[in-house]
């Protein structure tokens, strides 16, 4: 996998990746991701995402597990997956996490971090306030 850092988010892909998780039966597509029913994650090139979050530590075994979690957690967020499959898309971080190589103790603390605090990153996201514009596009 290759990233390069981007402003506002730290990590953005250089070409595109597939991924095979374990989040089955579910089908949607957007411009960046798309599952398909047999749990292939397609993850578009330029798709960003900031990585770990606190009070992860980023490393290299983290990255692409972050990656696969951040674009599930966001189709929840847009409503493409089901919030009832949160449980599946923590599993299959911590399954990524050990596959990449990180040590058993930590792969289970990240497990439980994100099953006790991430339930508010897969609610759906409201538009920010402020004023709605009219652009006008030059003929």
């Amino acid at each position: 996998m290759f990233v390069r850092l981007l402003k506002g988010y730290r990590y953005a892909l250089a070409e595109r990746e597939v991924y095979v998780t374990g989040v089955l039966t579910f089908q949607f597509f957007t411009p960046w991701f798309s599952l398909e029913c047999h749990g292939s994650l397609i993850i578009q090139a330029h798709y960003a995402w900031d990585g770990p979050s606190f009070p992860a530590i980023r490393t290299r075994n983290f990255l692409t597990p972050s990656l696969v979690h951040d674009a599930l957690y966001q189709s929840m967020r847009e409503g493409l997956l089901p919030r009832s499959q949160r449980k599946a898309v923590d599993l299959e971080l911590h399954r990524m996490c050990l596959a990449w190589g990180m040590s058993k103790f930590r792969a289970r603390y990240i497990y439980l971090w994100v099953r006790l605090f991430g339930r508010g990153s897969t609610k759906p996201r409201k538009f920010p306030r402020g004023k709605i514009i009219e652009v006008k596009r030059n003929s």
